[in-house]
């Protein structure tokens, strides 16, 4: 081989390893077998089974990729196998000008075959040789030694901002938990921050209160829409209690697989093509599940998305638990407090009730926030029913005659 061409060659897979996108780069692999052999047509196809991916092609323009590539397939398959470059020139029997040059040189790295790259030549335009093969082989080998780099550079920086957004997530629950964040509030931060993160609009965040046997829809958005559904029992046999039981992420890679596994529609909802349903554990029991879907295409979510949210799940579960228990005692000592300062001023007030009724009424409002409230007791003289006591209502006023008689 020349010096010239060996220097074209060493130039062409620097310029193939300076690509920082696969698209670009496969692009640059055709440009660069034009410039080395001049082929009238150059093709790259991807895929160790058939059918073959066009990746890269330049053909003339009354000419079409795909009638090519069924054409030049079993060519291509005969590559596969043998993973090694071939120089063909036929029809046989021909004069030469009348025959087309054909070159396919496999890219294989490490072991592993990535595509096939394709050139021909007409015998109007000139005629491949042996030396027009090594230098496709070598050049196919470079492309795929940088297309191989490549893959690995661009799956490090996605598992290094996956790891980056999970890190996000969990200091924003546990900045939930630290600003006394209540129960609703965490679900919702955490399931916006998820959105943005995994890129999808169609999400849910679901909560199992297993004492009462409810499924709690607290964030659920699909195809982008916010959807309200009222808490629902699920069914013994169904889909959710399989992840109770099993405690492990279900992956749906079909509507078929979906179907075959129990799922059924929520009231409303229209079939996703793939899903993966995440539970999430509080303890050594589930208490929830979050749900990707995509209605765009099926097989939508790998292992690395399976990892991260198993991971996010985990902490999740840990923060609402925690948010939760937080919740029940404050409510509970709300509760003994409220009765504690009742008795207080039952005990002040032996001889005027008003202040116990005042209190009572403040006390249902800080508890309940109810908007009115009213203390009613009865007249054992008149057998009326009087309210000493109100917030935001006068008792006396409503429905048009309180007080009313109890025998009414």
């Amino acid at each position: 081989m020349r010096a010239d061409r060996t220097l074209e060659l060493v130039e062409a897979g620097l310029r193939l390893q300076g690509e920082r996108s696969e698209a670009a780069l496969l692009a640059r692999v055709i440009d660069e077998a034009i410039r080395l052999v001049g082929p009238r047509r150059a093709m790259l196809v991807l895929n160790e089974r058939e059918p073959f991916d066009i990746a890269a092609a330049a053909v003339p323009g009354d000419e079409s990729p795909t009638t090519l590539l069924t054409a030049i397939t079993p060519w291509l398959v005969d590559a596969r196998r043998k993973r090694k470059a071939r120089l063909r020139h036929g029809p046989r029997g021909v004069a030469q000008i009348d025959q087309r040059s054909c070159i396919v040189a496999p890219l294989v790295a490490e072991q592993t075959l990535l595509g096939c790259l394709y050139c021909d030549l007409e015998g109007g335009y000139g005629r491949f040789s042996d030396t027009d093969r090594d230098l496709l082989a070598m050049l196919a080998s470079q492309a795929a030694r940088a297309l191989a780099n490549l893959r690995v550079t661009v799956g490090l920086e996605r598992r290094v901002l996956e790891r980056t957004s999970e890190l996000a997530i969990i200091e924003s629950i546990q900045e939930g938990l630290g600003a006394k964040l209540d129960f609703r509030a965490i679900v919702e931060r955490v399931g916006d921050q998820l959105r943005a993160v995994s890129g999808t609009d169609d999400l849910s965040i679901r909560w199992w209160d297993e004492e009462a046997n409810l499924v709690h829809y607290f964030y659920e958005f699909e195809k982008g829409r916010r959807v309200e559904l009222p808490p629902a029992p699920p069914k013994p046999d169904g889909f959710f209690m399989q992840l109770v039981r099993d405690r492990r992420p279900i992956v749906l890679r079909s509507l078929d697989e979906a179907q075959a596994r129990g799922l059924t529609l929520l009231p409303g909802a229209v079939w996703a093509k793939s899903g993966v349903f995440v539970p999430i554990l509080g303890g050594d029991r589930v208490v929830g599940v979050i749900v990707l879907e995509s209605y765009e295409r099926e097989d939508a979510f790998g292992p690395d998305q399976v990892r991260s949210l198993t991971t996010i799940a985990t902490s999740l579960g840990s923060a609402l638990e925690n948010a939760r228990l937080f919740d029940e005692t404050q409510a509970a000592l709300e509760r003994q407090t409220a009765t504690a300062e009742v008795l207080e001023v039952i005990g002040a007030s032996m001889a005027d009730a008003q202040p116990v009724f005042e209190k009572i009424v403040d006390s249902c409002a800080r508890l309940f926030e109810a908007a009115e409230i009213s203390v009613c007791v009865v007249d054992p003289v008149d057998g009326m029913l009087h309210a000493p006591a109100n917030r935001g209502t006068n008792f006396n006023a409503v429905s048009g005659g309180y007080p009313k008689s109890l025998t009414d």
